[in-house]
């Protein structure tokens, strides 16, 4: 379990932040305790009974030492920047994310921050109530380091506190390779929670990288698999790229690089051969043996010339029966770095294939789960775009690459197995 960074016999000092959430053992007793402090109010523990006694910054330290209670401090810099941080994270407005994102960088971060989140008024609760449970949090797992209560009923606590901040989970959107399938065919136990969630009503949609397969034949392949999906559950990279291209690239002369044929599912894009002279966007599918050397190459020169580049996703790797496989990501990055262009990324990690899905359920991104097996591109990028996340522990997964990540998924489960459990613990 991870410790706050207060520990009894601290002296009180300076605070880092504006209000402090008084906790206690009995949650019903924190709440009333919150309805009634003072902004300036620190709080002082009996290790003998576990009550809590509430000062202010005027009041004698000595006074308390003396009967005997402990200090329990703010948190420290470092403790608050991580939760502005992670609010920031979870902010489902690209522009507020990005602006109170600068905000946090450097020093004055915090003056920054606040002043910031006045352009924001309807963030302010959120930003109060996401800080308050941290802290509560934080709290109570100092009452365990200090042997007052029992670890596993902090735990308890706890889990209390981020259930009852978290709305329902109305829908799942659920990655393919390496989360119902490998090479196309089922992993254990994956057809049953397949069925499951569908016998359970949550709106579902299949959100999917693949550019080697139209989504009629990823339709196809599943059913085969023993998936009872439709086609038009599937939203696919291919099929978010036309749509984007048609929004941002009209008419654009599209130079295709991309293992498979999924020309069926880039429906009004304008295709170019690859002697073609005149193009305006480079457009980078699926990794396999059509992206060699003369291939980049030709790429290569016209991002040189000014064209475009566009990406329907950058997975660096992904797992075939065969093992890791390298994956289209790789090649643009290599174009990326040749070049001097940056990409325009469509599919995962950017939030496109996950706000096609979200449109086509219905459902708000705070109401829906990404369940992948990329902490990165699936995992943390749905959590950017407003969503909870799940990691399982297969396809792809790395022990290390979790350990390495940015940020930390909502729950991390060792298959799809484990989903349909899971979810109706939050539903």
């Amino acid at each position: 379990m991870h410790r706050g960074t207060v520990h009894p016999g601290a002296r009180r000092q300076g605070r880092d932040i504006d209000v402090l959430t008084l906790p206690h053992i009995d949650l019903g007793e924190l709440v009333a305790a919150r309805d009634h402090r003072d902004d300036e109010s620190s709080f002082w523990i009996d290790p003998r009974t576990g009550a809590i006694e509430f000062c202010s910054v005027d009041d004698s330290a000595e006074d308390f030492d003396e009967r005997g209670l402990v200090p329990v401090e703010p948190i420290d810099t470092h403790e608050s920047y991580e939760i502005m941080e992670d609010f920031v994270a979870s902010v489902s407005s690209r522009e507020a994310r990005e602006k109170l994102g600068q905000a946090i960088r450097g020093r004055g971060a915090f003056g920054r921050f606040r002043d910031r989140m006045y352009d924001y008024p309807d963030l302010k609760e959120p930003w109060f109530a996401f800080r308050d449970r941290r802290m509560e949090q934080l709290a109570l797992e100092w009452l365990a380091f200090a042997g007052l209560v029992a670890e596993e009923e902090v735990d308890a606590a706890i889990e209390a506190l981020r259930r009852s901040a978290q709305p329902p989970l109305r829908a799942v959107l659920l990655d393919v390779d390496g989360v119902l399938t490998v090479s196309w065919t089922a992993l254990p136990g994956a057809v049953e929670a397949f069925a499951a969630l569908r016998a359970s009503g949550v709106p579902l949609a299949l959100v999917t990288s693949t550019t080697s397969r139209t989504r009629a034949a990823v339709g196809e392949a599943l059913r085969a698999a023993g998936f009872d999906v439709a086609d038009e559950e599937i939203v696919t990279a291919p099929v978010a790229t036309a749509a984007y291209l048609a929004e941002h690239h009209p008419g654009a002369r599209c130079l295709l690089l991309s293992s498979g044929d999924v020309t069926a599912d880039l429906t009004g894009v304008m295709l170019v051969g690859p002697d073609a002279e005149q193009v305006d966007v480079v457009l980078v599918g699926g990794a396999g043996p059509e992206l060699g050397y003369p291939a980049l190459n030709r790429a290569f020169g016209h991002l040189l010339r000014g064209a475009r580049l566009v990406a329907m996703h950058r997975s660096m790797f992904w797992r075939t029966d065969a093992g890791l496989a390298l994956d289209a990501g790789a090649f643009v990055a290599a174009l990326e770095a040749a070049s001097g262009t940056t990409a325009e990324v469509v599919g995962k990690p950017a939030a496109g294939l996950f706000t096609a899905a979200l449109a086509r359920l219905g459902i708000e991104p705070a109401e829906a789960v990404m369940v992948g097996d990329d902490v990165d591109a699936d995992v943390l990028a749905a959590q950017r775009a407003g969503l909870a996340g799940v990691l399982v522990r297969t396809g792809k997964f790395l022990p290390e690459t979790l350990e390495n990540a940015d940020g930390e998924p909502d729950a991390v489960l060792d298959s799809v197995a484990d989903l349909p459990a899971w979810l109706e613990r939050r539903r």
